[in-house]
């Protein structure tokens, strides 16, 4: 028994540093593609640091779905492809320990992988969303005073034209502003000014016009004109109303999964087709077992990475992540399109890879020949070998 945790201890810090850097790796190069929007945020909107940070903290759940199974099949993989090519792997069965006394530092990875991805799959990655959706409007909307230039028409909040004749960012005063008001259309409402000043409070979530010497005119729903002049005159906008977030339905992946079943089932009772819903619901749920089945997969092959080691391993789990996601793309556009059910079309991904991961394990604990092993030991392993020591080698040069 103290053999066996010493075993199990061993091939966990294998395992652990490889997951954690990998981890580290791919949500920061998946981070990039989302840096560029913030850093055109950060120039248009006045984003503060601190407001980046929380907007990366919003994005991670998301990102996270993704990159913690691809995490878990290369720190296996590349954990035994290491014990394999120093023949750690020979010794260990010399010795009489088979494969099922190695698993419980895999399984002890997948599962942590597979709890983690479940975790934002159904429940972080949605909220991250909304949460980060909201961010970004009242952002938008706490900034658009600085945003005013003078002698243009801004109409960057829905329903409302606004011109200023001059504007000074700095004291966010104005001269001669002009405000079109029709978020209500039976109601439309025109406001003009002589000067002004521009004001965002934030603590209230509140945008203030503070205008002097002006007047309003209003036409009500019975076509009736009114007409009122003032010397002063504050208007008050939620920043809420300004974004529009109230008229902006929420995205399926934005919804809580009691909201997606809420909406499938309102959907169906009213006759429409409700696929999307389904296959959002199917997919979150599919998700958190690419863990169960990459860490499976890479078990069974990462025995025979005795050539290739560290490099065929990171090549190898790039080839089973790049299927995997082929196969769930594939499964999503097809149950979208109404050509399988959804729970076909999303679960296929799983099913394939995992068959092919249980029979892969099965001829590997019997010490079974597999069926292209030849192919793979002289062509297939040597390849990613190459191609990664280039890769590699490449990123030294660059470096240099």
């Amino acid at each position: 028994m103290r053999a066996s945790g010493i075993l199990s201890r061993y091939i966990f810090k294998e395992l652990i540093s490889p997951f954690l850097l990998a981890l580290l790796v791919f949500s920061s190069v998946a981070m990039m593609a989302k840096l560029i929007d913030l850093m055109d945020m950060v120039i248009n909107k006045g984003l503060a640091p601190g407001q980046v940070l929380l907007l990366v903290l919003y994005v991670m759940p998301s990102l996270l779905v993704y990159t913690v199974p691809m995490s878990v099949v290369l720190a296996v993989l590349i954990a035994l492809g290491r014990l394999s090519a120093d023949a750690e792997i020979i010794a260990l069965k010399a010795s009489g320990i088979s494969l099922y006394q190695m698993l419980p530092p895999f399984a002890v990875v997948c599962l942590t992988g597979f709890v983690i991805t479940a975790l934002c799959s159904i429940s972080l990655e949605p909220l991250g969303r909304r949460a980060f959706r909201g961010h970004v409007e009242n952002v938008g909307a706490q900034h658009i005073a600085a945003g005013l230039q003078g002698g243009v028409f801004n109409n960057t909040l829905d329903g409302l034209v606004i011109y200023v004749q001059e504007f000074d960012p700095d004291s966010l005063q104005v001269k001669n502003i002009m405000i079109s008001d029709r978020r209500d259309l039976s109601q439309p409402v025109l406001i003009v000014a002589a000067r002004g000043i521009i004001l965002s409070d934030q603590n209230n979530l509140q945008l203030l016009f503070k205008l002097y010497d002006g007047s309003i005119h209003r036409t009500d729903a019975a076509q009736k004109y009114e007409y009122a002049v003032f010397t002063t005159y504050q208007m008050r906008l939620l920043l809420a109303d300004i974004a529009g977030a109230e008229n902006k339905p929420l995205k399926q992946k934005e919804l809580g999964l009691h909201s997606l079943f809420e909406q499938a089932r309102d959907r169906k009772s009213q006759g429409l087709a409700f696929l999307r819903e389904t296959t959002e619901i199917h997919k979150r749920f599919a998700l958190p077992f690419a863990c169960l089945v990459f860490g499976l997969l890479g078990l069974s092959l990462g025995v025979y990475l005795r050539r290739g080691g560290r490099a065929g391993g990171f090549m190898l789990s790039l080839v089973i992540v790049t299927l995997y996601y082929l196969l769930l793309s594939l499964g999503e556009e097809i149950s979208k399109g109404g050509f399988v059910h959804p729970a076909i079309g999303m679960w296929m991904p799983n099913g394939v890879m995992g068959a092919l991961a249980i029979y892969l394990f099965y001829t590997t604990v019997h010490e079974k020949p597999y069926p292209f092993g030849r192919v793979y030991t002289k062509k297939i392993a040597p390849f990613f070998t190459e191609a990664a020591t280039r890769l590699i080698n490449r990123i030294d040069r660059i470096k240099k």
